[in-house]
């Protein structure tokens, strides 16, 4: 089994121990990208829409730089922590991915990883 490590767009913005993604015999995973200022390290005070956005910029700029699009997207995990946002990131999400849509959870947490985030999205990709 061939890996490959991806990593971040920008050199030392995230401090977890994690990679932007991993690839293996062309298929490519993407760690949970969440609506962070790749520059600062800082979140945004975004609403849904705005971090949504940050969101999907940040998924496609990492596929691009690995020669890949969204649509070599085949599965989406959205992670939500108002059930209320649901529709707005629908309308969003229309707009980054046509039909066929790719295979999707949406799932409702009670937090993400640091306060002020309201969407995280993991993806998987094929080459």
């Amino acid at each position: 089994m061939e890996r490959k490590f991806i990593p971040f767009p920008v050199a030392g913005a995230i401090k977890s121990p994690l990679s932007a993604g991993v690839e293996v015999n062309g298929t490519v995973y993407l760690s949970g990208v969440t609506a962070i200022n790749y520059e600062t390290g800082q979140v945004p005070d975004a609403d849904i829409g705005e971090q949504t956005h940050l969101v999907f910029k940040s998924i496609k700029a990492v596929l691009v730089s690995i020669g890949l699009g969204l649509e070599h997207v085949v599965r989406v995990h959205v992670f939500l922590t108002s059930q209320g946002d649901v529709g707005v990131m629908n309308e969003i999400y229309r707009e980054y991915f046509k039909e066929p849509y790719p295979a999707r959870s949406t799932v409702i947490a009670a937090a993400l990883a640091r306060p002020g985030f309201k969407i995280e999205i993991d993806i998987t990709a094929v080459r």
